[in-house]
């Protein structure tokens, strides 16, 4: 009894007719690619939803706020964990902490010369 509805899909005389005018054979096969469609979109729906890493506690303390792609492979990454924000420097050789960007309010003040220093200006 728990067959009865997929025999609607294995009609015998219909499976074996060649002859492609009938509508019923075209009404199983949109049928069946709906079901399938169906099938697809739900797995692909949950399995993204699988993949998900969310913490265990809710949202993530941890994101990157900017990169700057250097060219071959080579970025710099402005990371934030709460409050605190760091520069680092990626390569394929690994990852470089240069600075603690929460002592300033600019990153550009690491680039200006010091006063103490002896470098004179070019003006």
């Amino acid at each position: 009894m728990s067959l009865i509805p997929f025999a609607f899909f294995c009609d015998a005389t219909s499976a074996s007719s060649t002859k492609l005018d009938n509508p019923w054979i075209w009404v199983k096969v949109f049928i069946f690619l709906i079901i399938l469609g169906i099938g697809a979109f739900f797995l692909n729906y949950f399995t993204r939803k699988k993949n998900l890493r969310t913490p265990v506690h809710g949202k993530s303390k941890l994101s990157i706020i900017d990169t700057c792609s250097l060219g071959n492979r080579q970025f710099l990454v402005v990371a934030q964990y709460e409050s605190a924000k760091h520069l680092l420097a990626v390569s394929s050789a690994g990852i470089s902490h240069l600075t603690d960007l929460t002592k300033t309010n600019s990153p550009l003040e690491y680039l200006k010369p010091d006063e103490e220093s002896n470098i004179p200006d070019s003006k």
